[in-house]
């Protein structure tokens, strides 16, 4: 900047000084106003006066300016990861097998053998007449040479779909394991086989894949060319009737992993 830049930017003379346009000659602001009243010696008579009013034009004081603080809002450009949740899907189960045994065995008959049926039935609503079911799996020979894993799995087809079946009271069974498979076909209550592993309880829902309740999920040791054994216990008044079938899937099935 030069004293041309300055010249005619203020009514007062300016140059440059410092790259800042300032006063040629020291600059002193006023905002006097002066009036002058018109008067002879001694004083005329009392008013009218001739006043006359001046008026001078004060200009605000030149540069420098002291400079503005300015607040400037500086946004900061975040990245947001997104997570990335992994799914796991459930395993597939390699086989859904279906019982080859079901045989009721009856507390108020304890010497019957009913033999093996198409109807489960587990049932407690007066005292000493309860009724277990025993089921057995046959475990395919093809499974023999493999690491199987087996899951007891209990099934209710949507309402109004399959056979009638009853669930009523607390829907509630514990499932045990049994020690020796041998002789089912012929068990009564009397000469039933003997328990082994709890299993855990599940919780049967007409239309739904019963939950297990408990810490033990029905897992169950298995292997190729073997059988399991379970037998169902009813808790507190409760009955549970059921046909046993593939389609609609309804009634109690073991599936095996690898």
């Amino acid at each position: 900047m030069t004293n041309k830049d300055c010249e005619g930017r203020y009514p007062w003379p300016a140059v440059c000084k410092h790259n800042t346009c300032v006063p040629e000659k020291p600059f002193v602001p006023t905002s006097t106003v002066c009036t002058t009243i018109a008067s002879t010696t001694p004083l005329p008579p009392p008013p009218p006066y001739t006043v006359t009013t001046t008026a001078v034009t004060v200009w605000p004081p030149p540069p420098p300016y002291h400079p503005t603080t300015v607040t400037t809002t500086v946004y900061q450009c975040l990245t947001t990861k997104t997570a990335t949740q992994t799914t796991t899907s459930a395993p597939s189960a390699e086989a859904t097998l279906f019982p080859n045994l079901i045989v009721p065995i009856k507390q108020a008959s304890p010497n019957s053998a009913y033999g093996t049926q198409y109807t489960g039935v587990v049932e407690s609503t007066t005292a000493g007449n309860d009724i277990d079911s025993l089921f057995a799996f046959d475990i395919p020979f093809m499974y023999e040479t493999q690491n199987t894993t087996c899951q007891l799995t209990f099934t209710l087809p949507a309402p109004g779909s399959g056979f009638p079946r009853t669930v009523s009271g607390t829907g509630q069974v514990d499932v045990y394991t049994l020690t020796d498979s041998n002789g089912m076909e012929t068990a009564t209550w009397n000469s039933r086989p003997m328990r082994g592993k709890y299993l855990g309880r599940i919780q049967v829902v007409d239309g739904q894949v019963a939950s297990w309740i408990s810490s033990a999920k029905g897992r169950v040791a298995c292997s190729g060319g073997t059988r399991v054994g379970v037998e169902m216990v009813p808790v507190g008044k409760m009955d549970l009737e059921w046909f046993e079938m593939k389609t609609p899937l309804t009634g109690l099935t073991l599936e095996v992993f690898e």
